[in-house]
């Protein structure tokens, strides 16, 4: 069983799909099922408690990495954490001219973010008005009504949420993009053994062979152009909290812009 955000990741699924056909121990009749609608927290408490959830991708946090199972290779290469603002439409005079974190501090810029996220405790340390919700789902309603004025959404993560929840109302900002590190993980039960090795020896042969590097390619080539992240101002975060799993993760596996800022770190 996958946790339902997971499950409608496409690159996810393209890049567990071709690890588990391609691992050590291969499961030979697996099919992937989709959890019932859960919020990000309670995913992480069934998954520790062994309740009938398998696999979650998600952030790293310090409890989580207590009472689940990471395999530190990031899924997309760490795109999770290069963050583009979904607007409402017709809202873009508060973000021009932002080209620094204090233009956003300045400006009194509101995010949207969910209420279990990693990344909240990312934007608050770094002194950024947040407002949360328990639900993913609500948020883009939430961002319609102007609520708040920016929901970040990784650049890898975009148009699909855009296709799942639609873009009526919404328009993406076009100058600037938030960038911290904030990897996106597989996490297990810690007993799930047969899994967590099937899945680590798959990720383990796809970075050697490169297949994980062309699978990243492929899903996320074109999008980084269609949204010019060559072109956009990049505002770095730090993560205070930043864990030694995070730390311990080979550099290499990063994508290239995020390469040329981690290495100084």
């Amino acid at each position: 069983m996958m946790w339902y955000k997971s499950f409608h990741e496409k690159h996810t699924k393209k890049l567990l799909h071709h690890v588990l056909d391609d691992s050590v121990n291969k499961f030979a009749h697996y099919k992937l099922l989709e959890s019932d609608f859960i919020t990000q927290g309670r995913a992480f408490s069934e998954l520790a408690n062994n309740a009938g959830l398998h696999i979650v991708t998600a952030a790293p946090s310090l409890s989580r990495e207590k009472s689940t199972h990471a395999i530190p290779i990031p899924i997309n290469r760490g795109l999770l954490g290069v963050r583009i603002c979904l607007l409402q439409k017709g809202n873009t005079g508060k973000f021009q001219h932002i080209e620094t974190l204090q233009d956003i501090i300045d400006n009194k810029i509101v995010f949207g973010q969910g209420e279990h996220w990693p990344d909240t405790q990312i934007l608050k340390a770094n002194g950024l008005r947040v407002f949360t919700s328990p639900l993913h789902a609500n948020l883009h309603q939430m961002l319609r009504a102007g609520r708040f004025d920016c929901f970040p959404r990784a650049v890898s993560e975009l148009d699909d949420e855009l296709e799942q929840y639609g873009s009526e109302g919404l328009e993406v900002e076009g100058s600037f993009a938030i960038v911290y590190k904030l990897p996106l993980f597989f996490w297990f039960n810690s007993e799930n053994k047969a899994l967590i090795e099937s899945v680590h020896s798959g990720l383990l042969k796809s970075v050697a062979d490169r297949s994980y590097h062309e699978i990243n390619r492929q899903s996320f080539e074109a999008i980084l152009k269609k949204y010019n992240l060559e072109s956009r101002n990049i505002i770095y975060l730090n993560n205070p909290n930043e864990s030694e799993l995070v730390k311990s993760t080979d550099r290499k596996l990063w994508h290239p812009m995020l390469q040329k800022h981690f290495k100084t770190e």
